[in-house]
């Protein structure tokens, strides 16, 4: 790695063009250099899973439910009652395929994970190389095989792991079909936005923004009807592969649409804007037990929504989430996470040190497009979670990479640095290179070790719900409907989530009567954030239907009752 920092700016004249090759013999050297670089990524992915990660997070048993069910009843099935409509299919199309080989979902959900951060590393190199030059691609790579976020994320179990992989492939293949040389390039562009589609339903808004940049710089050159052609391909490929999941939600929900998780999205946003908090908001309950959060029943939320829903109506609460959560997407940015602030900086020396060429301009556009794309989802999003710009983070790496390239070209051009002849520019490169990739690597660290996401799959919380998981599929709780707060407990129970609401303990106990429950799991931990499960917890349930078969606490003070719910 420090050869390919050191190697930077020393001769910058004789650097050879972005996307340009390489004679035989420096193209080998470069793909060992490269290769060493993805060994170094995965080894320490590996490593982070084998000691910071020991219980599946509650998204990812969703996502490897859903796998067992394609894979032994090829039904797109979660933890959830009926067909799954919020979470996009790829990333269990990939871990039921890797079942077949391994056949332990949990296990196979992390070889995807691993994979794909892995293969991040050299669509990061590709993109670098392509819009900078070789030698910031080598920093870019090796900033991303290093940096502390993209580990975690990489040995974690989350749709964000394979979604940020695929979203910078589409930005590859982007700026590759701009350059408007071979229309194989729009084939592999149309390919990625439907692999990004298949895993996050809002990447379809990657095809007008193509489709738009395609046209436009067609027109500008004069080919036209190229990049007719090429918008043509792009769709079509989209459309191939999109359509077995479009016919899927045609099948359940009889209308021909791309996604069915409008109405579900739209009533969270009106119960934010109503003044609920993210709980209620999410898994609220009325008195006479009707369901105000659709994460308690997502399926019955595809074509449903109890609020006015005309098109003022939704172009208004767009607008009113974005204002409400300008702020929160702000904070997200300059989160410790990425090596924000510190990163920002490097960002900004990369943008400004240097005049633009026209191509340097179309491509930054296309990037900052892209970018905008995100933080636009996350903005309009019923809460704006961190991790939804996740997929960020790759681009703001490669950003980084060129800011770190353009301060040590500025700086062994100082006067001060041609008076001291004893020092070597390149040693002085590649340790000014190393020293601010440290900076912000050491940033993130801290940042990564609190972030809850990650929090989410250690510790004696997600410990204890494995635990409590297990000894139920243990006790004949297979295909149960479990009551619950999250999918840890059913995912490893083998059985039914029936989402625990937010409500008053009489309402949660008919409603959850109603369910017939087969368990309820109450969990210590959520007690802050559900009264009424603290409530039980101290004073157990108050109908005789329910009895406690299981009963732990552990030594930091975590405890788990699961209830038996008896039907006469």
């Amino acid at each position: 790695m420090q050869a390919a920092l050191a190697d930077d700016n020393v001769r910058v004249e004789s650097e050879p063009a972005p996307g340009s090759r390489l004679p035989a013999v420096h193209r080998l050297r470069a793909h060992a250099l490269l290769g060493g670089i993805l060994l170094v990524g995965l080894t320490l992915r590996v490593a982070w899973m084998v000691t910071q990660v020991s219980v599946i997070s509650s998204d990812g048993g969703e996502y490897a439910t859903m796998a067992e069910h394609l894979l032994h009843q090829h039904a797109l099935v979660g933890t959830y009652e009926g067909p799954e409509i919020i979470y996009g299919p790829l990333y269990p199309i990939l871990i039921a395929g890797v079942m077949t080989v391994i056949p332990n979902s949990e296990t196979a959900a992390h070889v995807v994970s691993l994979v794909s951060g892995t293969v991040l590393i050299a669509i990061v190199f590709l993109l670098a190389q392509t819009v900078y030059g070789r030698r910031t691609a080598y920093i870019a790579a090796s900033l991303v095989a290093v940096h502390p976020l993209l580990i975690a994320l990489s040995a974690s179990v989350y749709n964000e792991a394979l979604y940020a992989t695929v979203w910078i492939a589409v930005v590859y293949w982007g700026i590759r079909s701009l350059e408007g040389r071979r229309l194989r390039d729009a084939l592999f562009l149309g390919t990625c936005i439907g692999l990004a589609y298949l895993s996050r339903m809002e990447a379809v808004a990657c095809l007008p923004l193509m489709a738009a940049a395609l046209l436009m710089v067609g027109w500008r050159r004069k080919q036209a009807r190229f990049a007719f052609a090429q918008t043509a391909i792009m769709c079509i490929v989209f459309l191939a592969l999109a359509s077995p999941y479009v016919a899927f939600l045609y099948r359940h929900t009889d209308r021909l649409r791309l996604e069915a998780k409008w109405d579900f999205n739209y009533t969270l946003c009106r119960n934010r804007l109503a003044g609920m908090s993210v709980i209620e908001a999410n898994y609220g309950i009325g008195p006479n037990m009707t369901i105000e959060g659709p994460l308690l029943g997502p399926f019955q939320f595809a074509d449903f929504t109890p609020y006015p829903h005309t098109l003022r109506e939704r172009v208004g609460t767009l607008a009113a989430m974005a204002r409400m959560n300008a702020q929160a997407v702000y904070h997200n940015l300059l989160q410790r996470q990425t090596g924000a602030p510190l990163l920002w900086a490097f960002l900004v020396i990369g943008w400004c040190r240097v005049a633009w060429t026209n191509k340097r301009l179309r491509d930054e556009m296309l990037l900052f497009g892209f970018a905008a794309l995100v933080v636009a989802a996350t903005l309009i999003a019923s809460s704006a979670e961190t991790r939804y710009l996740f997929a960020l983070a790759p681009m703001l790496l490669v950003w980084t990479a060129n800011g770190f390239r353009e301060l040590s070209r500025w700086i062994v051009r100082w006067e001060l640095m041609a008076r001291w002849p004893k020092v070597r520019r390149d040693r002085s490169v590649a340790a000014l290179q190393l020293g601010a990739m440290a900076m912000v690597v050491g940033i993130s660290i801290g940042g990564v070790r609190g972030d809850w996401y990650f929090a989410d799959e250690q510790g004696a919380v997600a410990s204890a719900a494995r635990e409590a998981g297990t000894w139920l599929a243990q006790h004949g709780s297979q295909s149960g409907r479990i009551a619950a707060r999250g999918t840890v407990v059913p995912y490893y129970a083998k059985g039914t989530l029936i989402a625990f609401p937010y409500g008053d303990p009489d309402t949660t106990l008919r409603y959850l009567a109603h369910k017939q429950v087969d368990f309820i799991v109450l969990e210590s931990a959520e007690s802050a954030l559900v009264p009424t499960i603290g409530e039980w917890m101290a004073h157990g349930i108050p109908d005789p239907h329910a009895q406690v078969v299981y009963d732990r606490t552990t030594s930091p003070g975590v405890r788990v009752v699961v209830y038996r719910w008896q039907h006469m």
